[in-house]
Order: C-alpha cells, then structure tokens, then sequence
C-alpha cells in the first residue's frame, strides 16, 4: 500500500486501469489476447447456480486489471531463448518465470565483470533484483533448480577441484597469526632493550605480512538464509560480488527487514547500486567493500509483495525501486503428469554458456557504440517526460520508473554478454549495438508493464489490500474457527480481521456461521470459503505460456525493430 498517494488519487488510479470494470481475456476470435491476474468473462465466468445460492454474497472477484504482455522471448540471443522456452515446458512452469530467472542466474554467472559505461561518465552495475509473483504449486523450486543447476555443478566442481589449495591457505594463516602471537609474547616478557627492539622489528613485518595475506577463499556464487552482516562479509569474501538465490524468496525480503540498524537495509541499497559499503561494530572486524554486486532473485508469492509495499522502510528508502517484478501467468489446472525432458543440446548449450560466462579472464567497462546509444536516448527521452510529478502518466511510480533508463543499460549489457558468450567471443571486443539496445527496450517495457500492474494493485484501499491478503491464508482451506484466524494472521501490521472479515463476505467469497455450543457465553464463529471460488479462479486464468510456447519466437511475433542477426 503506498503511503504517498491520497485517497483521491488512488481511486483515480483504480478507475483509470478498469478496476472494478469486466474484461473479457478474449478476442473477437475467441483467442487469448494476453494474461492477466483476474481477467475475466462475467458471461462464463461464474456458473449459473452462483446466483441461486443463498449462503453466499454473488461472487465479485478482487483481480481485474489489464492483460499483461508474455516474456518477449524474442528478445533473447537464439542458445538462450530455445532454453528457456525448453525449460517452461519441462517444469511446467510459467515462461515468465523462466526467462525472468534465467537472465539473472546468467548476469551471477557473469560476476560482476562487465559494467557499463555510459558517455557521461556514469556506470551502470551488472546486477538485478528479480522477483516473480506467483501462487503456491507454481513450482518456483523446479524453475530455480533448472535454471540454477550449472551454477551449482559449477561452483562444486570448483571447490572439490581447489580444496587443497584452500586448506593450505587456512593452515598458512593459522601459523602465521600464530607467529604474530609468539613474538607478541616475547615483546611483552623480554627485558631486554635490544631484544625487545629486535622482536618488535620481526612483529612489525609479521603484520606487514599479514596486511598483505590473501586467503584463497572456497567460492560461494550465491546463499539463501544470510543476515545483513553475514552477507557483507560474504561480499567481501567473493571479491565483492555475491547473489541471493532462493525458491521461496518471501525469506530474503524478511531477512532484510529483520534488524532494525539501518546498516541492514544499506547493503541492499549499495549492492545494487554498487555504492561503497562500510561496516564497523564493536564486536567484530571493519568490513570494506568497494563498488559491491549484490543480485536477488526471489520468486514470491502474492502475500510477500503486500508485506513488502506496507513496509515503510523498504518502499520509502528504495528498495521496491530497485526490484524487477514480475505477475506471472499461473499453469495450475492445465498440467500434465508427465512432460516432455530437456533436450540434451539445449540443455548442453546453456550449461556451456553458464560455465564460459564464469570462467571469463575478462573484465571491463562496456560501452554503447553510436547506433546502440542513439536508442538509449530514444528511450530515455521516451520515459523521462512520464515521470512528472502528478501530471507524467508514470509519476505514481516515478521511484521505479527513474531507475528504468538504468535497468534498460543492464539488459543491454547482458544481452551483448550473452551474445558474445554464445559465438565464443570476448564481450569486450565489440560495443553494444542497436540492434541490442532495442532488445534491452523491449525488455525494460515489458518490466515496466508489470511493475505499473503491481503498483496499481498497491493502490488500492487499506480495507481491499488486507481482504487481499486474508484470502492469500484461507483461500487454500475449506472453513476455520475465528479463534484459529486471529492466531493465523497475528503480527500483521495494521491489520483489522473483522474489517477484512467484512470485505470478503460482501464479495461472496466466504459466509460466517454462528454457533451456540453452551447456555452461556458468545456464540463460536467458523468461516466457510465458497467453493464456487475455485471456479472462478480457473476462469480467471488463462491457458499459460507454455501451451503455446512454440509460437512465441515466430518471425510474425517479433517487432521489426529487434529482428535482427545481432540478436541471432
């Protein structure tokens, strides 16, 4: 919920994107003519016996926003593309989901090695924060696990083949800090002048030498569970890079919020933007790290997304700002129990690419050439005028808009990365060109369609957002005791069970029964969830991307202005 907005203004808001208006997910031609959270036919949608129920209120669904546009996987360099839309059919899974992940595990792969320069001088780091929304069951694991594996194989394969050498480093400075502690003993004991002078001389070179000590540290590509302060010194550890990788990424936002120094929230904040990070406590060695790479992805559910927003201090210091979002199209109800497995020269090439992008001796500032430039500034033009304070059609997310020039630089910097790495070639031997500057625009607007979707739902009235998120823990039971409820939503901040209570009987989806267990005392509630609302979340779904994923990078689906041999 955005604590900027008036309630004027949100409601203007939610009139303006058709929240409250029926769409229908369908064409002329009774085609899909895109996914949406709640986009829905109120012809088909409810069944007829609805409305001669008389437990239930008419079932009026919260999610009615505009169709979402689909992952443009024509935008990907050709080995990539064919694995992400290989791999949304493996797992079953959301093609935007896939590819949304996929980018990020290939700019961890790329450690931090490749920034890019723009001619003013100003750098963008390469890194991101991603983060899908989706439902329970959408098998966020599987996605993670398909298109994480060769990280994973890689950074084992690492640490067994340079165990030896770690060992020998741990052993080298353990005899060394123990030297510095003998002589430092002897300084203290000896009493004589001259042997004093000539022990502090050797404590003087130890510490010189261990100033100096660089231990070969195990590599660590990436962690799930870590604290503010674990994770900077994992940064440090990693030569200032280091990802945040998890299915169930609600823990890495609580992890965030889960001290209360400031400093916590600062090495989200720094990471992204590669701003120096200082740590100094009294219990613990002075952390510095300079011009730091920190990349998140964190697949989410919906309830995660609503924490986030009411979060004060993360939405008000910029951390929503920096975070890629993404609604995903939900693949529940039309699976298989069985699918089609990866193909091996699919799955083969990714797995190269993975391990190419790691192994690089490579690093360097890239830059755009003239052409590739000329379509940032196209772009940034485009975008700039819409942030206006109150009048630009993107002011009400002016904090993330601001940024999208940015992200558009780092799609095109991974996109000219993964160009160069799928031909065998030095990224740094070529500038990012037109034709992949216009492959970055696709991707920083079709992100920015769904970041406007997640913001607008954001907007919404205090009472809505909590009956939102009510439904999100009830909504997969069929009747529980008020007693068990308040328990179940205890902690929520600001929220009002009865209000929310309220809400989500008067749109029919659930009825509260009362019932006498003695002669005495206030009557037991139990709530009853519709069931038709099963129903009504399968209309509103609609098929998912990988029903159809072989169309999706058809040459009559690609936007003349990105078609091209540059994007292969």
């Amino acid at each position: 919920m955005r604590s900027d907005l008036t309630q004027a203004q949100k409601l203007e808001l939610l009139d303006s994107v058709g929240f409250g208006q029926e769409i229908s997910p369908t064409g002329a031609n009774g085609e899909a003519t895109g996914h949406s959270k709640g986009v829905y036919n109120t012809d088909s949608s409810i069944p007829q016996n609805q409305a001669e129920n008389k437990n239930f209120q008419e079932l009026m669904p919260f999610e009615q926003s505009e169709p979402l546009p689909t992952f443009p996987l024509y935008a990907i360099p050709i080995d990539t593309r064919q694995f992400f839309r290989a791999a949304a059919k493996t797992v079953q899974a959301p093609v935007d989901m896939v590819a949304s992940c996929g980018l990020g595990v290939l700019e961890i792969a790329c450690r931090g090695r490749y920034p890019i320069r723009l001619p003013n001088g100003h750098t963008e780091r390469p890194c991101f924060y991603i983060a899908p929304i989706a439902p329970p069951s959408e098998r966020k694991s599987g996605v993670i696990d398909i298109v994480f594996r060769p990280l994973i194989d890689y950074e084992i394969e690492y640490n067994n083949t340079h165990s030896g050498e770690v060992n020998q480093s741990k052993s080298e400075l353990k005899l060394l800090q123990g030297r510095i502690d003998n002589v430092e003993k002897n300084v203290i004991k000896e009493k004589d002048a001259n042997k004093r002078n000539i022990a502090m001389l050797e404590l003087e070179e130890l510490n010189a030498e261990l100033a100096q000590f660089k231990p070969v540290e195990p590599l660590r590509l990436s962690g799930a569970d870590v604290t503010p302060e674990k994770l900077a010194a994992m940064i440090k550890s990693q030569d200032g890079v280091f990802a945040l990788v998890s299915a169930e990424g609600g823990g890495l936002f609580e992890n965030i919020g889960r001290y209360s120094d400031k400093g916590g929230l600062e090495i989200y904040l720094n990471g992204y933007s590669g701003d120096r990070i200082t740590i100094d406590r009294k219990t613990s060695d002075s952390i510095v790290i300079d011009r730091p790479t920190l990349n998140m992805i964190a697949p989410c559910q919906p309830t995660v997304i609503i924490d986030l927003f009411s979060d004060t201090q993360k939405s008000g210091r910029g951390l929503l700002s920096r975070i890629l979002f993404v609604k995903c199209p939900s693949c529940v109800g039309s699976r298989k129990a069985t699918s089609k497995p990866l193909d091996e020269r699919i799955k083969s090439n990714y797995h190269n690419l993975c391990y190419a992008m790691i192994d690089a001796d490579s690093s360097g500032n890239l830059e755009y050439d003239s052409g590739g430039f000329e379509v940032y500034r196209s772009f940034f033009d485009e975008i700039e005028p819409q942030l206006t304070p109150d009048i630009g059609e993107l002011s009400f997310i002016a904090d993330w808009a601001g940024k999208l020039h940015g992200q558009m630089t780092r799609f095109a910097g991974l996109i000219h990365c993964i160009n160069a790495f799928e031909q065998g070639k030095n990224p740094l031997d070529t500038q990012i060109n037109a034709d992949e500057a216009r492959a970055a625009v696709e991707l920083a607007k079709y992100f920015l369609a769904h970041a406007k979707a997640v913001y607008m739902e954001q907007a919404e009235p205090p009472e809505i957002t909590h009956a939102r998120y009510l439904w999100g823990k009830i909504k997969s039971i069929k009747s529980i005791g008020k007693r068990d409820l308040i328990r179940k939503t205890q902690g929520k901040q600001g929220f009002n069970l009865d209000e929310s209570l309220t809400v989500l009987v008067e749109r029919g989806y659930i009825r509260i029964e009362h019932s006498q267990t003695g002669t005495a005392g206030r009557p037991s509630e139990t709530i009853i969830i519709n069931p038709e609302t099963e129903n009504i979340v399968s209309k509103l779904t609609l098929s998912p991307d990988t029903s159809n994923l072989d169309n999706l990078v058809n040459k009559d689906t690609m936007p003349a202005n990105v078609e091209s041999q540059n994007i292969r």
